[in-house]
């Protein structure tokens, strides 16, 4: 229908929303501009559930569509010449995709920083090159794979790798010595009473688990912390697509380096009070995520259909 500016012209703007359906009709005149008509909502609640099962249940789906027919009746009465409906939140829930131009954002954020870095580093060639080149080359030496004396592969894998089987070299590797007795206060027990030590113990953290505890000490570990990363995942997809999603994925990726990397490198990481702390606060934070955010979506959430009116003479 071509539209004649000349005269008033009748337009209107609907916002389907995670929480509510809102509805604005506005008449636009040549020589006043923009003035509302009629604005209206509807407390419908579209993101109920959704962020926790990723789809519409009947009954929410019944009440939008509802309140999309009485928005198509008001439409009609008020004459409306051209509306846009727009679904926000709760239809991007799972697998919500980039906005316009914000990839383009991103990439260029990356590239400040890139170039942010470099140019540091270049600063700090001009002002310390003995220190720094001294440093390059201690780093060139030990973390290269190509240098005949680079420590990466053999700290990273090979060390650790032979402190694990030497645990397996105790007579008592199937059942183990005891809770605590790799610990470093064995040591002033066995001084004080005088006796020798029980065992040594190994640097690796699965290792220790199989000289205190056994071979069964460490499946029960490992199958402690399968069970602990899967049930963090299941949470972390039903975020996937909020705003809520990176702060359980960090805590998920928390989870997975002190319960699998660290651990297996030494149980220090998993002893330390604060490392350990955090780690089961977080967890903790995890498994209640979905529910905070269905609470901070609806806190605001008015219980009742809200109309008000402006008519204009």
């Amino acid at each position: 229908m071509a539209v004649v500016w000349g005269s008033p012209v009748r337009i209107a703007a609907i916002d389907a929303g995670s929480n509510a359906i809102r509805l604005a009709i506005a008449e636009v005149r040549p020589a006043a501009g923009l003035a509302v008509v009629e604005t209206e909502r509807f407390p419908v609640r579209l993101g109920h559930r959704v962020f926790l099962e990723h789809r519409l249940d009947p009954p929410t789906i019944a009440r939008a569509a509802e309140a999309f027919r009485h928005f198509r009746r008001l439409l009609d009465r008020y004459q409306v010449k051209s509306y846009r409906a727009v679904a926000t939140s709760a239809a991007f829930v799972w697998g919500a995709p980039w906005r316009q131009g914000e990839v383009r954002r991103v990439l260029r954020a990356i590239q400040r920083v890139a170039l942010g870095i470099g140019l540091g580093i270049v600063v700090l060639f001009y002002f310390y090159p003995n220190a720094l080149q001294s440093r390059l080359e201690i780093y060139e030496e030990t973390l290269l794979p190509s240098s005949p004396k680079s420590e990466l592969a053999f700290r990273a894998w090979t060390y650790p790798l032979e402190n694990f089987l030497g645990a397996f070299n105790y007579p008592r590797w199937p059942y183990g010595y005891g809770i605590g007795t790799t610990a470093l206060g064995g040591q002033y027990i066995a001084r004080f009473f005088n006796v020798k030590p029980p065992v040594v113990g190994v640097e690796s953290g699965f290792g220790t688990l199989v000289v205190e505890m056994g071979v069964g000490g460490l499946i029960l570990w490992i199958l402690m912390s399968v069970a602990i990363l899967f049930s963090a995942w299941k949470v972390v997809k039903k975020l996937r697509g909020t705003p809520w999603f990176p702060v359980g994925f960090v805590i998920f990726w928390y989870a997975f380096f002190l319960l699998g990397p660290a651990t297996f490198g030494g149980m220090a990481a998993y002893e330390d009070f604060l490392l350990n702390a955090y780690f089961w606060l977080l967890l903790g934070l995890l498994f209640r995520l979905p529910s905070l955010a269905l609470s901070a979506e609806f806190a605001i959430g008015a219980p009742a259909t809200r109309r008000s009116r402006r008519w204009i003479g």
